[in-house]
């Protein structure tokens, strides 16, 4: 028997996997075995799935069975008046003062459909495992579609609410025109600000929401850093992995990297890299969310649907400001 050596073994195992027989595409193309001449069987059917979530669960409102709008009201505060010792104006009305009242209707209704032919599908699996297995992926198909919906509902309510925002000004607290971060200077610079503004939000201002003008506070825990993609890496390696009291260079709030803020609509903010809100702001609330299914005795097969309709809200009275580049 040869000796085996690591150079001769590379050799070997270099020839057995065979990339024409490995990862080849469809169609099927049977062997035989050499004595019997019976088709060599298939001996595994699986199906490597993802992990499909919606990854903003903050953004998820509850239920609204019993009516879809959402009627969005605010009282101002008050400002005090000098005592009065003698009651002159006891009986006058004081009454209260609101901001106008906003109003978010329900989105348009969508279904995901999807069909099981009885009879069909077991011609061509290897027994009730693989058939178990396809069905329970078939139907997790209907949820797992309406999870990347609504990951997809709320990104573009994000970039509908940065649509709200003014243009990048002198005065303009909501929006910050600065460097995106790719490297270590713009990273602290891009830190800096966001700490800025996180201890502006935290305190007591009337600026910083889209109304632009109500008294607002946020507490710390409902804020939430929105980044697009790269950012993430910058901030963990350029910023914190350079940086000598790594505690005093930390983003202060929960950071989340997206793909996208949606489609922003208009012609402003269209750049916007990060996206610092007051979560309670922002919300997809479900109107009505119904699954059914549908025999066809006929056809022999079953449609199975999954129905959904959503109510957007924002907040025209929460916290919020979006980066763009300068």
């Amino acid at each position: 028997m040869a000796k085996l050596t690591l150079s001769g073994l590379q050799t070997i195992v270099s020839a057995v996997i065979d990339d024409t027989k490995i990862a080849v595409d469809s169609p099927f193309v049977p062997t035989y075995d050499s004595i019997t001449g019976l088709v060599n069987k298939i001996g595994k059917q699986l199906m490597l799935d993802s992990n499909f979530e919606d990854r903003l669960p903050e953004l998820e409102g509850e239920m609204l069975p019993w009516g879809g709008t959402i009627e969005e009201y605010f009282t101002n505060l008050i400002l005090p008046v000098a005592f009065d010792p003698d009651g002159a104006t006891a009986l006058a009305p004081k009454r209260p003062t609101f901001e106008d009242v906003v109003y978010s209707y329900p989105l348009l209704k969508k279904t995901f459909a999807t069909t099981i032919d009885d009879g069909k599908m077991e011609n061509h699996l290897l027994g009730q495992e693989e058939f178990s297995a396809l069905i329970a992926q078939i139907t997790k198909a209907l949820y797992d579609s309406l999870a990347i919906y609504k990951y997809g509902l709320k990104k573009q309510l994000m970039g509908d609410a940065i649509a709200l925002l003014p243009v990048a000004g002198p005065l303009v607290k909501t929006v910050v025109a600065l460097a995106k971060p790719v490297d270590t200077a713009t990273a602290e610079a891009f830190a800096k600000s966001v700490k800025n503004k996180f201890e502006y939000m935290t305190n007591l201002h009337d600026d910083i929401t889209i109304n632009g003008t109500v008294v607002a506070r946020s507490n710390p825990e409902d804020l939430v850093l929105y980044v697009t993609e790269g950012i993430t890496s910058v901030l963990d390696v350029d910023l914190e992995g350079g940086a000598f009291n790594v505690g005093k260079v930390q983003i202060p709030v929960r950071v989340k990297a997206l793909e996208n803020f949606g489609v922003i609509p208009g012609a402003n903010h269209l750049t916007a890299y990060a996206l610092l809100v007051d979560t309670r702001g922002l919300r997809i609330h479900t109107k009505r969310q119904s699954a059914t299914s549908q025999y066809n005795g006929e056809g022999e097969f079953t449609n199975f649907f999954l129905h959904y309709e959503p109510v957007g809200y924002i907040s025209k009275y929460t916290n919020i400001c979006v980066w763009e580049p300068a």
